[in-house]
């Protein structure tokens, strides 16, 4: 009965914690200034919005209600000449696109979105996908294509393969290492002659080992043992040293020569770089985040998640 008790109070600690969550996000977007004195807070702007997502108007009015209350829209499909248009001077990525008519340079609401926004001759494309999480309105992506194929990219299998599964990671994520543990070991032992993997770093920036762990991998993908490594860093998370990288590369029996010398001279830091640049140009902005060809999933999530996926795409 006391166990019952004590799991009843975690239950709603929980439950508490969830809704202040969700009033402190949606309370965040409304205090800002641009929602309570701005001109768009009193005069209308307009905005076009590119999406073949059914049931997608009564996402935007939701958005609308509770953030761009002046807002005047209209949706354009992917038949028409000016969804053509858009994806192109924006080099759009992925769908839904928002963009925002000239006039909104004149207004306070560009102070906002300015950490969402891509310019392009006074128009502005916005990434309505991050602000939508923000209100918990659920806005898949469709990729319009997927992050090219770099000549440092560690990749194993089936060139031909007809599915592609992009991985990109931090090794001193913690999510990143339950989906290691979780989901790649399967997908890996499932699939292995079936699908191309293809790996890219992400490095966060509060992770202080992450940087020099992706370097690691890299250099040990010179001599061809990239996934060899891979698994190494996951597998002892709370060992990203230096020392370290150097003892495993010894253990997979790697010239310890070369390795020393690409690791410590920073030799591989500018793929590490090329490689966050392109994540940065697709808005990841965390870690794990998996293509399986252009569908996508933007968390640690089981294996039975990804297994769905590849299913369906390996019987196209």
């Amino acid at each position: 009965m006391k166990n019952l008790s004590i799991i009843s109070l975690i239950l709603s600690l929980i439950a508490v914690v969830w809704v202040w969550f969700n009033q402190f996000q949606i309370s965040k977007i409304n205090n800002l200034p641009v929602i309570k004195d701005s001109i768009a807070a009193s005069q209308p702007f307009n905005v076009t919005f590119v999406s073949d997502e059914e049931n997608f108007w009564d996402k935007i009015e939701k958005i609308k209600k509770n953030v761009f209350k002046t807002m005047d829209y209209k949706i354009v499909k992917s038949d028409s000449t000016k969804w053509k248009e858009l994806i192109k001077k924006f080099d759009a990525k992925y769908l839904p696109l928002m963009v925002t008519w000239p006039a909104i340079k004149t207004s306070e609401i560009k102070d906002y979105l300015s950490q969402l926004v891509v310019e392009k001759d006074w128009e502005f494309s916005v990434k309505i996908w991050d602000m939508a999480w923000q209100m918990w309105v659920n806005m898949p992506k469709t990729f319009l294509k997927l992050p090219k194929a770099l000549p440092f990219d560690p990749v194993k299998w089936p060139a031909d393969a007809k599915v592609t599964f992009i991985e990109v990671s931090d090794f001193e994520c913690p999510f990143c290492s339950k989906f290691h543990n979780d989901a790649y070991k399967k997908v890996m032992e499932k699939y292995w002659d079936k699908i191309k993997f293809v790996f890219k770093n992400l490095p966060l920036s509060f992770h202080k080992d992450a940087q020099k762990a992706a370097e690691a991998g890299l250099c040990a993908n010179k001599q061809w043992k990239f996934w060899e490594m891979h698994d190494k860093m996951f597998e002892n998370q709370k060992e990203l040293w230096t020392k370290s990288y150097k003892k495993w590369a010894w253990e997979l029996w790697l010239n310890q020569a070369d390795f020393d010398k690409c690791l410590d001279s920073w030799e591989t830091a500018k793929e590490v770089k090329a490689h966050a640049d392109q994540a940065w140009a697709f808005w990841i902005q965390w870690t794990p985040w998996v293509f399986v060809n252009d569908k996508f999933v933007n968390w640690a999530y089981p294996f039975e998640t990804f297994e769905k996926l590849i299913d369906a795409e390996l019987a196209k």
